[in-house]
This record gives C-alpha cells, structure tokens and sequence, in this order.
C-alpha cells in the first residue's frame, strides 16, 4: 500500500487556514482513478482485492495480490501501476468534474448525521471522534467550491517522501529475491523529494521486526 500522511478530514482544517474537509477524499477518488474514469485496479493481474480510501489523519492506496500464480512479479507490477497512477501528471479537468460529483453524491446518500461520525467502507470502519461539528450537508456545501487547482496544490505540498510510505504485509518471502532493490527504485523514481531533505536509508522489516519495535504484543 501507498500510504500518504498528514492528509485527511483532521489534517484538512489546518490546511492553509480554509475549511477544506473533503479535500483529501476528492483527491484519492481522481488518483486511484485513471483520466477513462476506470479504476486503476482494471490494469491489476492476480490482484485479489484493491481499493483506496481518506481517514482522519491519512490517506491510503492499497492492493492485496497473489504472489502463488507468478512468484510474485505481478505484485511488483501491480505496485509499479498503482505508483505511475497515484503520481502521474495528466489529471483532467474531466475526470476532476466526475469525480467531485461522486464525492458529493456519497455524502448526499449518507444517513444526515454530524461530525463525530462512523462511515463504514469496504476496507475499514472509521470513526471521527475529535472534530468539530460538520453536518454532512455542511461537508457538500464547501466541496462544490472545490477547484481541481486546489487538488494539485495538496498533491504539491502532501504527495511527498515527507509523507510517503510503502507498506507491504504478507508472505515477503514469495516474492522475487530482488523486491527491495525494485520498490526503492519505484519510490525514487516516483516520489518527490522534498528541498535539502537527505534521503533515508530504506529500512525493510519484517512483521516480527516491526511488532518488536513498536513494543506491540503479538497475539498467536
């Protein structure tokens, strides 16, 4: 998965000091999308189940794929389309009036709540719990508004290795012997760097590794 920080509903009323909540959500709509209006999880192969979604404090792209049918290479492309998506240029205006619309539309068709609120998705359950009140209609109103410039602004300022991570959960060791070099090369290539910002060392941890280093108990 692409993981972009520092972006969401929460993030979104510090941002430049306007009330952009639903920002975020509009941007993920146009970048899992591709400039046909198709999901780019179309151009998947072996790929099991793919989706995007905005929360709180974050934004995450992600795909689950098989590595059994191909030892794994179909993973590793399926991550090299997801990135060229998330990060391509050519965002029309076209698909940027579609997408608005449907972020508009999902709101619409939500129970009429405020926030806090609980959206259930496809992949998570998500609770708003700390922000002030928005009713939903309160939400739609200020997304109208929305220009596609705004969206290449946030791209400019949050789509960047500031923000960015690669995240992979799985069996690592079904894919090809040479993963690391081919992903680091995928977030070189793809991610902006951000000014005077010295590159950090990849750092590849397994599951075990992680859970030992976030002090987390594991559950057998």
């Amino acid at each position: 998965s692409v993981i972009v920080k520092n972006t969401g509903f929460n993030r979104e009323m510090e941002y430049e000091g306007k009330k952009y909540l639903g920002l975020s959500h509009i941007t993920e709509h146009l970048l899992y999308s591709k400039n046909d209006d198709k999901p780019i999880s179309d151009d998947f192969k072996n790929h099991i189940f793919s989706n995007a979604y905005t929360s709180e404090f974050y934004t995450e792209y992600f795909h689950t794929t098989s590595t059994l049918l191909d030892d794994g290479y179909s993973f590793l492309e399926n991550s090299r389309l997801l990135v060229e998506n998330i990060f391509r240029k050519d965002i029309s205006s076209e698909l940027f009036d579609i997408e608005k619309n449907v972020v508009i539309d999902e709101i619409s068709n939500l129970k009429e709540v405020s926030y806090p609120f609980m959206i259930e998705n496809s992949h998570k359950r998500l609770f708003f719990d700390n922000l002030p009140y928005y009713s939903l209609s309160d939400i739609n109103e200020v997304q109208k508004d929305y220009t596609l410039e705004d969206v290449k602004r946030l791209i400019n300022d949050k789509y960047n290795s500031s923000n960015i991570e690669f995240h992979i959960e799985g069996d690592i060791d079904s894919l090809p012997n040479d993963y690391k070099k081919v992903l680091s090369e995928l977030y070189l290539k793809y991610v902006p760097m951000v000014e005077d910002k010295e590159m950090e060392k990849f750092d590849f941890k397994s599951i075990d590794e992680v859970f030992k280093d976030s002090d987390i108990i594991k559950l057998d």
